[in-house]
């Protein structure tokens, strides 16, 4: 045959929003929440006999692949208006843990290529607006925007229950992706206002979190051959955005804001005891690219006037490539690496206006 394909396919679009308002001469009040959760799994998988060459130019390939994109968008507003107090705040909220596996067990596979991948992209963005207005009285706004990201992306050729064989004519891949094809990560942003004639206060809070696993594995015993190239590898392109924006005014005015980015979990390769790799190339490789930026921003005004503000940036990612105990890679030439590029900054500003004018920015 000319090829043969395993493969497992999921594009999702998500949007949701919510918009919540309250109107009063007297107390105005109300909260908007909007949530996107997603957990669903995605799996290829191959076990068995398959023998597909007929000759060094049949044309035959086996493929498994498993990929999923993930596109979100969530929206909460809250506005207040009231002539002596108004209340309201906005939470937006997206959360995935969905995993996405592609494997070839146990099996015996002549082909001329052989590839086992697992892909997804992610773009994931939560923004929520919290305003509220009083003529007299007293303000309060506040918004929460959060994006928490915790895929599972997984290839594996080979079974530790049972024996594995793969020849290939040309190449062998196993590969496991996140980000690497156009997804642009998470990204958290929340903004609110509180203005009133007595106080006023202002608050917004932005959590953007990755924690993936990205992995690429041969398993125990498995044996693979690759008249050309033999690659292994896991990688992972990381972009982690929080931005948050607090304004208050008032006689007295407070405008707090706190952004806080993210980026931990694993991105790895392993190749199992007495496995056997050969190759005119081999690599063995896990590596990853990690942006992650954080920015708050808060002003105040008034005869009183304060704001404090945090932003904070952390790449704790482990990228590791594991050759066990009796595993042996053969080649003309044969490359074994782990590599990190990661990158944090954060920015942090505030502005206070008054009589007594006091303020705080912390950057970590």
């Amino acid at each position: 045959p000319d090829g043969t394909s395993v493969t497992a396919t999921q594009t999702l679009d998500q949007t949701a929003g919510a918009l919540g308002v309250g109107l009063s001469g007297a107390l105005a009040g109300g909260v908007s929440v909007a949530v996107i959760s997603n957990d669903s799994e995605v799996t290829a998988r191959m076990d068995g006999r398959l023998g597909m060459i007929d000759g060094p130019a049949s044309g035959g390939s086996l493929t498994v692949a498993a990929d999923a994109d993930l596109d979100a968008s969530v929206e909460a507003w809250g506005i207040g208006l009231s002539g002596v107090a108004a209340l309201n705040g906005s939470v937006a909220m997206i959360s995935d843990t969905r995993t996405v596996s592609a494997s070839l067990g146990s099996s015996w596979v002549v082909a001329d290529d052989v590839a086992v991948t697992a892909t997804s992209d992610t773009t994931a963005e939560a923004r929520a607006v919290g305003a509220s207005l009083a003529l007299a009285g007293i303000a309060v706004g506040a918004a929460v925007a959060s994006v928490d990201l915790a895929p599972t992306v997984t290839a594996t050729l080979g079974n530790a229950g049972g024996p594995t064989s793969v020849t290939a004519s040309g190449d062998v891949v196993v590969s496991a992706e996140l980000d690497r094809h156009g997804g642009d990560g998470a990204s958290a942003t929340a903004w609110s206002v509180g203005g009133s004639l007595l106080f006023g206060f202002g608050g917004a809070l932005a959590l953007a979190r990755q924690t993936p696993t990205v992995r690429a594995e041969v398993e125990d015993g498995a044996i693979v051959g690759a008249t050309d190239l033999l690659s292994v590898t896991a990688a992972a392109d990381l972009d982690t955005a929080a931005t948050a924006t607090g304004i208050a005014g008032g006689i007295v005015g407070i405008g707090v804001s706190a952004a806080i980015a993210s980026a931990d979990g694993s991105v790895d390769v392993a190749i199992g005891e007495n496995a056997y790799l050969a190759g005119h190339d081999v690599v063995v490789s896990a590596s990853d690219v990690i942006r992650t930026t954080a920015d708050a921003q808060a002003a105040s005004g008034g005869l009183v006037a304060g704001n404090v503000n945090l932003a904070s940036a952390r790449n704790d990612v482990d990228v590791s490539t594991t050759v066990a105990d009796g595993a042996t890679l053969q080649g003309d030439d044969v490359t074994v690496a782990a590599t990190d590029d990661g990158r944090a900054i954060v920015d942090t500003r505030g502005v206070s206006v008054g009589g007594l004018a006091v303020g705080s920015s912390i950057a970590e």
